[in-house]
């Protein structure tokens, strides 16, 4: 019969061993969908919290881009001005937002689709090269356009277009890449040596992000003001204008949960509760086959993930949008020994090793 101290070394045993199960068994795991592309390349570049994904198609017809959303399975091709055009963003009302070629095919022009009716709104800000790169649910448009060589930001409310000025006056460049519920937009601005500054634009006022780095930009907003981005060559997330390097890479979109999608070495990555996780390592590898994950773009509330992938020995050229899709159910059994344990584990299992041995010692005594 064992003793009250075995009892307890044993339950302290099998409290670490929960411990450590509770841990693999939190590791989310992902179904994995390369979406319909028309047998052409393609890519996903934002996903909206009921699903809805929007990017482009690879078309040798325009010898350009198609615009297109993807919804459960369901690929729609979105209007043009006949020459070809590709889409940005999306909010949760289902308003897109990216550019079209212009009908002489020789610029493009910034543009939004509302329940598939085409607005291209370009021409209003220049007869130049324009992009609407991110909407929120209000709204309101963030982007950029050039003028005489010189990229400008913008951002549109209600129909009418405020300039985000640079941070280093007219005549240098910059671009808008997010917004969010708030209206706060996130980008960059380029010094007189070409270098980068990762730029929060509130009220139309330009800050700049704290850096220790030569180059930064920022990419991605949340609605609690979280930025994400990069310093040189560190993914970066900005809290209150602080920033934390959080991985070696790149990282482009952070959802209202706080999670952060992105590439790291090994890929398309996750950045989640302190982890990085290459997303390969969350779905099956008999599913995944024989597909790399270079890049993730953007990732919903839902934690439903969209970016680019290659395929292996394939013309690395052409790649094709995917989509990652939460397991809710019947999730595969976590692998064990990608599971990090932690440094004090084994001395506390030596150490419990010991005790029942001293305990069992003693109980023959």
């Amino acid at each position: 019969m064992q003793s009250p101290k075995q009892n307890f070394a044993l339950l302290s045993l099998v409290a670490l061993i929960s411990l450590g199960s509770s841990q693999m068994a939190s590791a989310s795991s992902y179904s994995f969908t390369i979406l319909e592309n028309l047998g052409a390349g393609s890519q996903a570049n934002d996903i909206n919290n009921a699903g809805v994904i929007v990017g482009g198609i690879t078309s040798a017809q325009f010898d350009s881009t198609i615009p297109v959303s993807w919804h459960n399975g369901l690929l729609t091709q979105l209007p043009t001005n006949g020459k070809g055009g590709y889409v940005t963003g999306v909010n949760n009302h289902g308003m897109m937002v990216g550019n079209v070629v212009t009908p002489d095919g020789k610029s493009r022009q910034a543009a939004s689709w509302n329940n598939g009716v085409l607005n291209s709104f370009g021409n209003s800000i220049t007869d130049d090269y324009s992009m609407a790169s991110s909407i929120n649910d209000a709204g309101q448009i963030a982007g950029f356009y050039y003028d005489d060589k010189i990229s400008n930001s913008f951002k549109i409310e209600n129909g009418k277009d405020q300039a985000l000025p640079s941070l280093f006056g007219r005549g240098s460049l910059s671009f808008a890449y997010a917004i969010n519920s708030s209206g706060t937009v996130v980008g960059a601005s380029y010094d007189a040596q070409s270098n980068t500054h990762a730029t929060v634009w509130q009220n139309g006022v330009p800050t700049e992000l704290a850096s220790q780095g030569i180059n930064s930009n920022a990419s991605g907003i949340n609605d609690a003001g979280e930025v994400v981005g990069r310093i040189d060559s560190s993914a970066v997330i900005w809290r209150d204008g602080i920033p934390t390097e959080i991985y070696s890479g790149y990282a482009n979109d952070i959802n209202n949960k706080g999670q952060i999608v992105g590439s790291g070495n090994g890929g398309a990555s996750l950045w989640e509760n302190g982890n990085l996780i290459t997303l390969a390592t969350l779905i099956d590898p008999a599913i995944l086959g024989n597909w790399f994950l270079r890049y993730a773009y953007a990732i919903n509330d839902n934690g439903d993930i969209v970016g680019q992938a290659v395929e292996k020995g394939a013309d690395p050229r052409t790649s094709f949008a995917f989509l990652l899709t939460l397991n809710t159910e019947n999730p595969p059994p976590p692998d064990i020994s990608a599971v990090p344990v932690p440094a004090s584990m084994p001395l506390m299992l030596s150490g419990l090793g010991l005790l029942g041995g001293i305990l069992k010692r003693k109980s023959k005594a």
